[in-house]
């Protein structure tokens, strides 16, 4: 059994090996990189979700730095600290989403030629 059959059949369980072997090779390809693309947006939705609630989380911090609260240092501390992990987060997510698109196309290219 392929790497791609081992990954399609992951991804849909009811699908069996034999059914996948006879499927060709860019078939197989297609579909992995189209769930690997699906499940990368599924994540991205969920980051957008999540940001808002770290911007409303932040926004009460940023709330409490105003008052002037005991802790303000460490508030903001924490603050600067989520929006960079927020930002690198981010990044990765970008940097992930150009390497799939970039592996799609080498793979359209490759096939075709």
């Amino acid at each position: 059994m392929s790497y791609f059959c081992f990954v399609l059949c992951y991804t849909d369980i009811s699908c069996s090996p034999s059914d996948l072997e006879l499927l060709p090779h860019s078939v197989i390809v297609l579909y992995v990189t189209t769930e690997i693309s699906s499940m990368l947006q599924a994540l991205q939705d969920e980051m957008k979700t999540r940001r808002n609630k770290s911007e409303q989380l932040c926004e009460v911090g940023r709330q409490l730095i105003i008052v002037k609260h005991p802790s303000s240092p460490e508030i903001e501390s924490c603050i600067d600290s989520l929006q960079e992990q927020w930002n690198t987060l981010q990044e990765l997510a970008v940097l992930r989403r150009k390497q799939l698109e970039d592996a799609a196309e080498a793979y359209q290219v490759r096939v075709m030629s």
